[in-house]
C-alpha cells in the first residue's frame, strides 16, 4: 500500500470538486496534522490509500509520491503535455518530471542544472543536461525551490510559453519581472500535490515505465537511520534521495551513477 500526502475532508465543496488538495481541513502526510514516517502507525483514509500490483520494489514505492508531485506537473504544463520541455534543477524532482516526460511520450528533456554531479548523474539516466540555456522552449518546469532558478525558468521561456512551478524555496517573495510576464505573453503556475493522477502514477511504475528507485543515491537501515538524517541533510550534490529499509540489516550503501549499490570503504 501507499498514501498520499495531501488527505481532505472527503465532505465540503472544495473535496467533491476533487480538489482535495486544497480543502481548508486538508491534513499533510508527515507536514499538517498526520502522523509521518517517524510514527508507529499509519492511518488513512481508504480513498487516499492505494493497493499496488504484486512485484513493485519496495524502493520504487517509496518514491511513488514524489513522483506523483512530478507527473502533475507535467499535466499542469497543458492537459496533454507534449514537445520539448525544460526543467530548471536536477534534484529529485526534476529528475522525476524527466522521467515521467520521457514515460508518457513527450519530446525531448533538457535538464538545468549548475551542479556537475547533477548533471552528470542526469546524462547517465540518458538525459541531456547543462549548466547555460541554449534556446528557449514553449513549456519549463522549474523544480529548482531556488528563486534563482525560478529566473532561470522565465528567462528559458520562448514567448507566450508557459512555466510550471512546482519546487518551494522557503522565502515570503521572490523577484519576478511581473512587466516581462506580460510583454512576453507568458503563463505562469503553480503545482501543488498530486490531487487524483495516483492509479496512473502507479501503473507508470508496476508496468516498469518509470523506475524512480534510479535516483536513489543512498540506502540504509533502520538502525542507522540517524546516518541516513545526517546524509539528507548534508547539502552534497551527488545525494540524491536516501531511503531508510527497516527490513534491511546489512551496512548502508550508496550508488554509483550506474545505479549499482556499493558498500562504502
Amino acid at each position: 500500500m501507499v498514501g498520499e500526502c495531501s488527505v481532505g475532508c472527503g465532505s465540503c465543496a472544495t473535496c467533491a470538486a476533487g480538489s482535495y488538495h486544497l480543502c481548508p481541513d486538508r491534513t499533510e502526510t508527515g507536514i499538517l496534522n498526520r502522523a509521518g514516517s517517524m510514527a508507529s502507525s499509519l492511518v488513512f483514509p481508504a480513498r487516499s490509500a492505494h493497493r499496488l500490483p504484486p512485484g513493485v520494489n519496495p524502493l520504487d514505492a517509496a518514491l511513488i509520491e514524489p513522483l506523483a508531485v512530478a507527473y502533475r506537473g507535467l499535466h499542469r504544463l497543458s492537459a496533454a503535455p507534449s514537445g520539448p520541455t525544460a526543467i530548471i534543477g536536477a534534484g529529485t524532482i526534476g529528475l522525476l518530471c524527466a522521467l515521467a516526460a520521457r514515460a508518457i511520450g513527450m519530446g525531448p528533456v533538457l535538464l538545468v542544472e549548475h551542479h556537475h554531479a547533477r548533471r552528470q548523474f542526469a546524462a547517465s539516466l540518458g538525459f541531456e543536461a547543462v549548466s547555460t540555456l541554449p534556446d528557449r522552449f514553449d513549456q519549463v518546469i522549474d523544480a529548482s525551490g531556488t528563486a534563482s532558478g525560478t529566473a532561470t525558468a522565465l528567462q528559458a521561456a520562448a514567448d507566450g510559453g508557459r512555466i510550471v512551478v512546482l519546487g518551494l524555496c522557503g522565502k515570503p517573495a521572490v523577484p519576478v519581472d511581473l512587466d516581462s510576464l506580460v510583454l512576453r505573453d507568458l503563463v505562469l503556475v503553480g503545482s501543488l500535490g498530486s490531487p487524483g493522477i495516483w492509479p496512473e502514477v502507479i501503473d507508470l511504475v508496476a508496468t516498469g515505465r518509470v523506475l524512480p528507485s534510479s535516483i536513489v543515491s543512498h540506502e540504509f537501515t533502520l538502525d542507522e537511520a540517524t546516518q541516513a538524517f545526517g546524509r539528507a541533510l548534508d547539502a552534497d550534490p551527488a545525494t540524491r534521495k536516501v531511503v531508510v529499509l527497516p527490513q534491511r540489516t546489512a551496512a548502508p550503501r550508496h550508488r554509483h551513477a550506474t545505479g549499482e549499490s556499493a558498500v562504502p570503504a
